[in-house]
């Protein structure tokens, strides 16, 4: 379920790929994102996985969904990436009102 709605969400791009680019778009306007899939950290890089750990607070403490995937490969074959990325990030879809 979660790889068809991520999978939705890319063809309609509302997915924002990578640890930096997803910092960026929640310190901006949090309450578009819908929910945040997180890779299990690697061994040995502290800043990453600080960053990583920020990343995750900062999704619970404005209600956005978190969902832990076990392998960063796996996160980034679905995505259609060739880097392998820790995290993505995705956005709630717009609804236009018409008055």
């Amino acid at each position: 379920t979660v790889k068809n709605a991520l999978l939705k969400a890319q063809t309609e791009s509302r997915v924002i790929v990578g640890l930096s680019a997803a910092i960026k778009v929640l310190s901006k306007a949090a309450e578009g994102s819908l929910f945040c899939l997180m890779a299990e950290p690697q061994d040995g890089d502290s800043a990453t996985h600080m960053h990583e750990v920020l990343l995750e607070a900062f999704c619970y403490e404005n209600d956005i969904y978190v969902i832990k995937v076990d392998c960063p490969i796996k996160l980034s074959r679905i995505l259609g990436k060739t880097s392998i990325e820790s995290c993505c990030l995705v956005q709630k879809t717009c609804t236009l009102i018409y008055a």
